[in-house]
């Protein structure tokens, strides 16, 4: 329990403690599934170990804030997440592609009514990024000293996609 001192305006010399307790709930597979604060506001998340999903949200009284909703492979890694306003409605989504070893090999952003913007790398055998395509496809290489297998870069070069305006 964590508390603070008010003092009185009248009489500077008396103090009142101020609890300051955030309450913690746990669901049934021992996840915390709600923490109020001492000023009333709730985070909640609901643990899903059958799907591996875990959703969660704050609200203070009635209103409710946006919601994400994140999915996890066998690893625990997160492989989507998802970003709903306050009604329900979906403001985006990320989704993540990963390799045998769990490492992020694409990432996909997708925007209701906007095109995909997908970015993408490839690793070596040490887990370096040695090319990274982005979302507009320009494509950043890299090199590395042949000496180590450690992060030191020797080159990098960037090969910018061509765009073709329309006249």
């Amino acid at each position: 329990m964590q508390q603070d001192w008010l003092r009185d305006p009248e009489d500077p010399t008396t103090v009142t403690a101020l609890r300051l307790t955030t309450h913690t709930h746990y669901d049934d597979w021992g996840q915390t599934s709600l923490s109020v604060t001492p000023d009333g506001v709730e985070s909640h998340t609901e643990h899903n170990p059958i799907n591996l999903s875990v959703k969660s949200w704050q609200q203070n009284g009635a209103l409710k804030g946006p919601h994400t909703v994140t999915h996890h492979n066998a690893a625990g890694s997160a492989i989507m997440e998802q970003l709903y306003d306050a009604e329900g409605g979906l403001i985006r989504a990320r989704k993540w592609q990963r390799d045998g070893l769990d490492r992020v090999t694409r990432t996909t952003l997708q925007v209701p009514g906007q095109v995909d913007r997908v970015t993408s790398v490839q690793l070596d055998a040490y887990g370096r990024i040695v090319e990274q395509r982005l979302a507009d496809d320009t494509v950043v290489n890299w090199t590395f000293a042949a000496h180590s297998d450690d992060n030191h870069p020797e080159t990098i070069a960037v090969t910018a996609s061509l765009v073709t305006l329309a006249s």
